[in-house]
């Protein structure tokens, strides 16, 4: 009996020894898996993180974009006016020329008139 005793033990304590390795072995797994976990979140962290910059810079970007729009829009609208401003100037040149082109016809005739009067 005692021999079997001691065979019972020895089977228990070999038993408690591969219980102990399985939940060892489980342990060390689990511990792979959130260290696994724990490296997973801090990459999603990071790409987070990035996405929100790529965000932030693309608005800032589009609100670069719109300010230089709405300038070209000034611009371009001033640039209209001063077309404009431009052509009302030919314009007032152009009439100044055919103008100065009478006041000369008219002194022209008024010197042929004197000069005939004069010869009278």
């Amino acid at each position: 009996q005692r021999r079997e005793l001691e065979e019972v033990r020895a089977e228990l304590a070999a038993a408690s020894c591969r219980k102990r390795d399985q939940v060892d072995e489980e342990t060390l797994a689990e511990a792979k898996e959130a260290s696994n976990l724990r490296k997973l979140v801090e990459s999603l962290k990071r790409e987070v993180s990035a996405a929100r910059e790529e965000s932030r810079e693309l608005s800032r970007l589009d609100e670069e974009r719109s300010r230089a729009l709405s300038q070209l829009r000034v611009s371009e609208s001033g640039s209209a006016q001063l077309r404009e401003e431009l052509q009302d100037s030919r314009l007032d040149l152009q009439t100044l020329r055919e103008e100065l082109q009478l006041l000369q016809l008219s002194r022209s005739s008024e010197t042929e008139n004197l000069e005939l009067h004069d010869e009278l």
